[in-house]
């Protein structure tokens, strides 16, 4: 169930980069800043990158 709620957090923030004009390419690259390889690391680096949008 954890795992489930964290996917579908994933696909939320990545939908958000998509509506804003980010590529998959792009979004995939800040996934995956600093070796993250858990999907909790994603979500950290994609709402982190998400913090700097209205600077």
């Amino acid at each position: 169930m954890y795992y489930k709620l964290k996917q579908q957090e994933l696909r939320d923030l990545e939908e958000k980069f998509k509506e804003v004009g980010y590529s998959e390419e792009a979004i995939e690259e800040i996934k995956q800043m600093d070796g993250a390889i858990e999907i909790e690391d994603f979500i950290d680096n994609l709402e982190e990158e998400q913090s700097n949008w209205g600077e």
